[in-house]
């Protein structure tokens, strides 16, 4: 089994934008911006003005905030991974053809991420019930996006 490596620090603006978290944020984006058809990022694992710009049009459409950053368990980073799981469900194929796949990722390195990913989920989970849990008011569910789990609203 690949070794879990979480997001250890921000990525965007202003953030430290270590090239594994930067990469993980760009595969994450691409996850949203490819069936939209806009065009996907490289996975380069450096921050420039297309990422940033990628970052910013996705917390304008699903995260509220826009700040151009995505921090560790905050809610760009969970509204990140809920749309990567949207996509896993069906709602959209993350990849519509396996030339798009190898021109982006490898199947090795899709692996560690989606390894990854399930642990940004657990703790992106467990940050917004300790969010909940402080601010009530939080706990209202958002009517843009799918309920959790498969329960229906």
């Amino acid at each position: 089994m690949p070794a879990i490596r979480l997001p250890s620090a921000s990525v965007g603006q202003g953030g430290i934008n270590r090239p594994a978290d930067v990469r993980l944020v760009q595969w994450l984006l691409n996850a949203w911006l490819r069936p939209r058809g806009d065009t996907v990022l490289k996975l380069d694992g450096l921050i420039g003005p297309r990422t940033i710009g990628a970052i910013r049009a996705f917390q304008q459409t699903r995260s509220g905030a826009v700040d151009g950053r995505v921090d560790p368990g905050g809610p760009s980073m969970c509204a990140l991974v809920r749309e990567h799981f949207a996509a896993l469900r069906g709602a959209m194929p993350v990849y519509p053809s396996q030339n798009a796949m190898r021109a982006d990722i490898t199947p090795v390195s899709a692996d560690v991420l989606h390894s990854d990913l399930l642990q940004i989920f657990a703790a992106s989970e467990a940050y917004l019930s300790r969010s909940r849990q402080a601010a009530p008011s939080l706990s209202k569910p958002n009517p843009s996006t799918p309920p959790p789990n498969g329960q229906v609203a």
